[in-house]
């Protein structure tokens, strides 16, 4: 292992050094000892498997160093590494403009290089037996009125489907819409393997057998998280066996994490499994049930059973919520980040209601069973009733665990309604059915569902939940067969890195926390409000900090110019500034882009980097994961401290338990993560160390609340001044470093 150790240390010096590999295949790149510090930390981390937490903010080339880090290790290790990232443009990044200059760079070295791939979940790939299935009726006529518009579609899908190079849904010439692409995408829960006509041009086993070839795989954290969590309940997974697993954008994990591995139960789920069987959307209904009689027996059964769980549904939601939430009257609204018209709860288990399914259930149950004993263990039939049943139990277990309390106090347990608990993250690719047509208004009509007086209608819309509040709990013991490194621009608070390895479960582990090389965040200029209103405390406290964001707006444009981004916390706030600024904006010229629930990302950043000069006030998402370099922005305003909603049963649960029970929720957690947050934001400014940029704050709290002074600390370096000096900071010569004062001597604390 020594002898491996000063063999990868030693290539630092071919590949970082002055006139080195980097330097030949880079125009103008310029040596940076962050970089390479990096890489000799990565090195170390992933030779002894020890998990590493390394911060290195944007511009020091740290996607780079981990590439090069981990192909140099899976190859001359002969083990496998994943690396996973938060966002689809940095996998993006990392394939297409990173990849190739670190296989550049092993090639010089005279090493083999490996083989890269990225992995995917199924539902990005065409399933050819699903195509043709729902093709054939259309193009023979035999469709349902609906079918005919899709005649075209098919026609075209049939045709280049067959001659995909990956059978991706991007590799389509046409777009396909999504209803079409929900029934032709390959399904878990749908898949006939062996057995299907298609299997050996099937995409997804191609895809497979290239990731087993793979020594590098790239992904994302969903598809990592869902991988783990469909193994840990004994599925298969879709990545290849490995030893080391490399995060970057690690500091999203902490808070995407819970939704992976926790329990739901919302009536859509129980729908789903009927719709399931109802329109046989799935192959195995007529492989299982091919005559009809047998088929109604199934479907009778099945009402019953979501009858008599929608009944126990309906008993939870009387007894558990408030009467607000069924009434819709709004009196649980919280306040912060959860927007009007959404509510959400914190509960207490155990919960003793009757359960009115469970009869329905054991008799579906039996069903099921008896009718899959009838087929051969590789028969289509058999296979399909083995995943509907494992789907039913998981929805009944699911219900059990969160009545009985069973995580206790290492789990939250909650209520949500309007899809404010839904929109976070879908644990598994298999979960996609829970948004079924129920919630969108459809009845299941029996004479039995006609009795049930135990629901309420706005109940339909509620998701129960429990959540993991301890990772170490789900994750630990792959922790100790995986090698987890986590990178981040933004993992520190103060130099410290202890909430991050809690929220993670980790016990042991190595830190790397660079300072910013000199005159990589030299050319930032500051900008503070102190005087002026609070952002309001609640939902309903008079807000006259909005009105105030949009007159400094209107105020400090003219001296800040060309493209600017605007960072909310809600998008009621949006929608207010938005309305209140649109005549000034078309008077002046500037084009207004307000992010709403409904618009693209994409979209909005697309017209913002054609603008000259833009407005652009975005909510959650805009806070990090998109690159702006150079002149597409100048500069970013903060329009409030990105503080945690409190009433957010998870954020209080997570804050409760990170405080090791002292009380001290607003300075162990909450402080934490709303400048981890804030830093985020900022990084859209500074992407490259030539770039220079403004940030103004709007929340004069920053400066006259105590805790201000730790956030100030925790900003990149740069110098403080005032509006006025931002025509002069922007004509200073390109080459000219702005001030060089380090945060405690220029900052105003």
């Amino acid at each position: 292992m020594d002898e491996l150790r000063t063999q990868l240390e030693g290539y630092a010096d071919s590949l970082f050094a002055e006139g080195g590999i980097l330097s030949r295949i880079l125009p103008g790149y310029r040596p940076r000892s962050v970089q390479r510090e990096l890489f000799h930390a990565l090195i170390g981390s992933l030779l002894s498997g020890r998990p590493l937490l390394a911060e290195a903010t944007t511009g020091t080339g740290k996607t780079l160093a981990y590439l090069l880090a981990a192909s140099l290790y899976a190859v001359l290790a002969e083990d496998k590494v994943v690396v996973a990232t938060h966002t689809l443009p940095l996998q993006e990044q990392i394939v297409n403009r990173e990849w190739p200059v670190a296989r550049e760079a092993l090639r010089q070295l005279g090493l083999p290089v490996p083989r890269l791939e990225i992995a995917r979940g199924r539902g990005n790939y065409v399933c050819l037996r699903r195509l043709f299935a729902w093709a054939e009726p259309i193009l023979t006529g035999h469709a349902r009125g609906a079918g005919t518009p899709y005649v075209p579609l098919a026609v075209e899908l049939v045709g280049q489907a067959p001659d995909l190079k990956e059978g991706l849904r991007e590799e389509f010439a046409g777009k396909i819409p999504a209803e079409v692409w929900e029934e032709i995408r390959a399904d878990p829960e749908d898949c006939l393997y062996h057995a299907s006509p298609y299997y050996d041009r099937c995409y997804v086993q191609r895809a497979r057998r290239r990731l087993a070839e793979a020594e590098v795989v790239v992904t994302n954290h969903a598809l990592y998280l869902t991988d783990v969590a469909r193994t840990r309940a004994g599925e298969a997974g879709v990545l290849p066996p490995h030893g080391r697993v490399l995060f970057d954008e690690a500091h999203r994990l902490a808070d995407v994490f819970p939704a992976f591995f926790g329990r739901e139960i919302t009536l859509g789920r129980a729908y789903a499994l009927y719709d399931e069987v109802r329109r046989r959307r799935r192959a195995w209904v007529n492989h299982a049930f091919p005559a009809e009689g047998e088929r109604a027996h199934l479907l009778y059964l099945l009402e019953n059973f979501f009858v008599g769980f929608r009944a126990t549904f309906g008993e939870i939601a009387r007894r558990v919520l408030p009467s607000s939430a069924l009434e819709g009257s709004g009196s649980d609204l919280p306040s912060g980040g959860i927007e009007e018209g959404e509510r959400a709860g914190r509960l207490t288990p155990p919960f003793d209601v009757p359960r009115h399914e469970r009869e329905a259930y054991e008799l579906l149950r039996n069903f099921l069973t008896r009718k899959r004993e009838e087929f051969d263990a590789s028969d289509p039939g058999a296979a399909g009733i083995r995943g509907f049943l494992r789907r039913l139990d998981a929805l009944v277990q699911d219900l059990e665990f969160f009545l009985g309390g069973e995580g206790g106090d290492a789990w939250v347990y909650g209520w949500s309604a309007s899809g404010s608990e839904g929109r976070r993250a879908a644990p598994t690719e298999a979960d996609a059915f829970h948004t079924s047509s129920l919630d969108k208004g459809a009845r299941v009509t029996s004479s039995a569902e006609s009795q049930d007086r135990n629901v309420s209608p706005a109940s339909e819309g509620v998701t129960f939940f429990a959540r993991p509040l301890d990772a170490g709990e789900v994750l630990g013991d792959h922790w100790e067969k995986v090698t987890p490194l986590f990178l981040s621009a933004t993992l520190a608070v103060a130099g410290e890195v202890d909430l991050f390895a809690r929220e993670m479960g980790l016990r042991s582990y190595s830190t790397f926390l660079a300072e910013p090389p000199p005159g990589t965040f030299g050319q930032l200029l500051y900008i503070g409000v102190r005087e002026g209103p609070f952002p309001p405390a609640g939902f309903r406290a008079p807000d006259l900090h909005t009105p105030f964001v949009t007159e400094k707006l209107k105020e400090f444009y003219p001296y800040l110019g060309g493209k600017v981004l605007v960072l909310f916390t809600n998008f009621r706030a949006i929608e207010e500034v938005a309305a209140t600024l649109s005549s000034w904006a078309e008077a002046e010229g500037v084009e207004l882009l307000a992010h709403s629930p409904e618009s693209s990302r994409d979209d909005l950043l697309e017209r913002f980097r054609r603008a000259s000069r833009a407005l652009l006030l975005g909510n959650d998402t805009f806070w990090e994961g998109i690159d702006l370099r150079g002149e597409s922005l100048r500069a970013v305003v903060i329009t409030k401290i990105p503080f945690p909603n409190p009433r957010d049963p998870l954020v209080a649960a997570l804050a409760a338990r990170h405080s090791g029970g002292r009380g001290d929720e607003f300075r162990s957690y909450m402080l934490p993560k709303a400048i981890v947050k804030l830093r985020q934001g900022l990084g859209r400014l500074i992407r490259h160390e030539t770039d220079r940029g403004v940030v103004v704050f709007l929340d004069p709290r920053l400066f006259r609340r105590s805790y201000g002074r730790l956030i100030l600390q925790s900003l990149p370096r740069g110098a403080w001044g005032e509006v006025g000096d931002v025509p002069a900071f922007f004509a200073a010569a390109s080459g000219e470093r702005g001030s060089e004062a380090g945060d405690a001597a220029s900052s105003p604390v």
